[in-house]
């Protein structure tokens, strides 16, 4: 059976953040089962700023992340960390990065916010494993 997880991305800054950082102050709640979990979640560590950049440019998975290259061609990525917090590294001065998904069950958590947060097929799938029928009708 799928359980509800708040998805978590946190980011360590080496030299400018004393411990991993929310990149979000938000609730993500997604549907999972444990191999999901297990997929989902993990650390990444960019030791050189190109690393950092080509994730970006691919992926562009790194939550309240802006990248741009200023005015001079100096490329920056700047981390937004819950509401008045930012980090800003440079190919100039680069620190490692490391960006860990991380995945928190929650026990409680009420219809009405799962109805507000999830897809409507997870929210379908969440029900009828617990016994609600739900049938298609069309």
């Amino acid at each position: 059976m799928k359980q509800i997880y708040d998805f978590q991305q946190k980011i360590f800054i080496k030299g400018q953040t004393n411990d991993f950082k929310d990149t979000s102050i938000w609730r993500h709640y997604c549907l999972l089962s444990d191999e999901e979990v297990v997929q989902r979640s993990g650390r990444w560590t960019f030791r050189t700023f190109d690393d950092l950049w080509r994730y970006l440019e691919e992926m562009d998975a790194i939550l309240n992340t802006k990248h741009w290259t200023n005015c001079f061609g100096v490329r920056k990525v700047r981390f937004e960390l819950g509401l008045f917090d930012h980090c800003t590294v440079s190919e100039k001065r680069y620190h490692e990065v490391t960006l860990w998904h991380h995945m928190k069950e929650e026990e409680r958590v009420s219809l009405n916010t799962l109805m507000e947060n999830l897809p409507a097929d997870d929210m379908v799938e969440y029900l009828r494993e617990r016994g609600l029928g739900i049938e298609n009708r069309g």
